[in-house]
Parts: structure tokens; C-alpha cells; sequence
């Protein structure tokens, strides 16, 4: 299961990069869906899950193949990937999914939680993840953990916000507090994010002029053919 990787990767030790693929014989998307009863490990440093491995179409307009499934309520917040103290994750090709519209309550889930950690990979080109129906995308401000940092986070060719029954944009929001050297997109536009949430990034509370937020060819809003949310907004604070 992917628990027991996750645990056998965490256990193989820091100077190893473990890399966590899939081959489910199920080619539909229920045969390619985890169901989370409960969160997954905390995932070490020099691991690199990549879903594009599984065989199989692609989930929606999304590189996402194989799917992270939260299908109840939660009485307490909920952390599909925690990245924790870690360094050369990489998280790519993933959809994390709840069951229902984030906005109904039932408690926070967010699909990756980062904490005191720096050289972070959410998506690359040809390897994006698919962000649907979560209340949070990528986020290291909730819980007690406000005061955590984030460092050389790379935020690339992924789909964040996208409610799946109605097409439509729901939750999603990415939330950073005290992080520094964050890149969202990149120079060409298969880097590029679709973004129909919110973000808001907040630099340390003692910036310095070398640390840095790159926002480069998201698009925002839309898909490039079809407008999902007008008010898809980012707040950058330095």
C-alpha cells in the first residue's frame, strides 16, 4: 500500500532519494483511487512520489493518474501528504479529492501540509497535480503551526480548485506564512498553474532582498477556454 512505502521510503534513511511508483491493474479511476481513512505518514527527506507512473488515461484536465480520496467528514483537520522537517520532496501527478463541496464544512482537510521544510517540488511539466474540491491546496498556516517556515517551494503545471461534479471552482486555496524563494509557474507556459482559488503567501517576518516570489504564466481563473472563477485572487506579503 502506499502507507507501507511511505514508511518503507522514511525508513530507508535521509542520503537515499526513494522514488514511490504506481501499477494498479485497474485502469478506471475507482480502481486508481486510495481511500484515506486516516492521514498518510509524514513523508521524510529525498522522496519523490510520482503519480504519472500508473497507467491509464489522465484525470480531467489534469497529468494526475492516480487519486488521493477523502470520502467522510472529519471532526479534526486532516492532512492527505504532510511534508514535515524535510528536504528534495517531490509530489507530482497526485489528485486529492473529497467527497463532497469543501465549502459544506466537516471539518479542514488540506492536501499538502509543509512544515520547517525547503526544496519542495508541487508539480512539474507533463507531471501536475490535480487539486479537486479540497478546502486547502498547499498550505503551512493552520493548526498551531503558524509560526512554521517554507523554503524553495517550486508550485508547477498544476489544477487547484477545480470542484469535479459541477465543473466549477470550489475551496483550493493555498496559504503560506513566513516563506521565502517561492516560485508559482515558471518562464515557459507549460510550467504555468491553472488557479481557480485563492493563494496568499506570506514572506518572513524579516525579509531579506536575495528571497523572492516568482509568479510566472498561471493562468488564473480559467483553463484558457472557460472562465471558472472571476474571483480567483493572489496576496503576496513582504
Amino acid at each position: 500500500t502506499l502507507r507501507q512505502f511511505i514508511g518503507f521510503c522514511n525508513s530507508n534513511g535521509i542520503t537515499e532519494s526513494d522514488t514511490i511508483y504506481f501499477n494498479f491493474t485497474d485502469l478506471t479511476e475507482a480502481g486508481r483511487t486510495i481511500n484515506l481513512l486516516t492521514e498518510l505518514p509524514a513523508l521524510s527527506s529525498n522522496i519523490v512520489i510520482d503519480g504519472t507512473s500508473q497507467p491509464g488515461l489522465p484525470i480531467g484536465i489534469s497529468a494526475a493518474k492516480v487519486i488521493l480520496y477523502l470520502d467522510h467528514y472529519t471532526s479534526f483537520p486532516f492532512t492527505y501528504l504532510m511534508i514535515s522537517n524535510a528536504s528534495e520532496v517531490s509530489i507530482l501527478g497526485i489528485c486529492f479529492k473529497y467527497f463532497n463541496d469543501p465549502n459544506n464544512g466537516g471539518g479542514e482537510h488540506y492536501a499538502i501540509g509543509l512544515r520547517n521544510s525547503n526544496r519542495i517540488r508541487v508539480g512539474s511539466p507533463g507531471k501536475g497535480n490535480l487539486f479537486m474540491a479540497v478546502r486547502a491546496s498547499i498550505i503551512n498556516r493552520f493548526w498551531n503551526y503558524s509560526s512554521d517556515s517554507i523554503r524553495d517551494l517550486t508550485i508547477q503545471s498544476n489544477v487547484i480548485g477545480f470542484y469535479g461534479p459541477s465543473g466549477t471552482s470550489a475551496g483550493g486555496y493555498v496559504s503560506l506564512d513566513r516563506a521565502r524563494n517561492i516560485t508559482v509557474g515558471g518562464p515557459t507556459p507549460a510550467e504555468g498553474n491553472i488557479i481557480l482559488a485563492s493563494m496568499e503567501i506570506f514572506q518572513s517576518l524579516y525579509p531579506n532582498p536575495e528571497w523572492f516570489v516568482r509568479f510566472q504564466n498561471n493562468l488564473m481563473g480559467t483553463n484558457g477556454t472557460f472562465v471558472y472563477n472571476l474571483r480567483t485572487e493572489v496576496h503576496l506579503y513582504g
